[in-house]
């Protein structure tokens, strides 16, 4: 019967071991932190999202969300991407009764939908690209 335990345990070891090996492997896998502020005409815009799209189509894309002063962090891996900004979400919120008040108190920031062009929500369209490379990455945009 001790022989049922042992077995168990190096199949356990052995499983362990396998599984350590099988991680990200170093840089190319290490996700780099990116932080700026999306302005619209210089002011900070109060909310939404920007979202990085790997430029090869490859990947999968890294969204950060924009606070109320305009500014953001994300973790992205390191590489060439196509940027997106979208803030649609905030004008049906702000179209909801009660949004901002005290009777939704975390809607606040839905009062305060900037419209921007539409060509910023889609990475094909908005013109909007960045490398994100080494330990730390600072992308700011301001929208027109």
């Amino acid at each position: 019967m001790t022989r049922t335990p042992l077995r168990f345990l190096a199949l356990y070891a052995l499983a362990t071991l396998a599984a350590l090996g099988c991680g990200t492997g170093g840089k190319k896998d290490a996700l780099v932190p990116v932080k700026g502020t999306v302005t619209i005409n210089g002011k900070g815009l109060s909310g939404g999202q920007i979202a990085f799209h790997p430029a090869s189509g490859q990947g999968p894309s890294v969204t950060g969300l924009i606070n109320a002063d305009g500014t953001y962090e994300a973790n992205a891996p390191a590489g060439e991407y196509k940027v997106a900004v979208d803030n649609s979400t905030l004008k049906t919120s702000a179209a909801m009764p009660g949004a901002g008040s005290a009777e939704m108190p975390g809607m606040a920031n839905a009062a305060k939908y900037v419209p921007i062009n539409a060509k910023y929500a889609k990475p094909d369209t908005s013109g909007l690209t960045t490398k994100v490379e080494g330990s730390s990455h600072s992308y700011s945009v301001d929208l027109k």
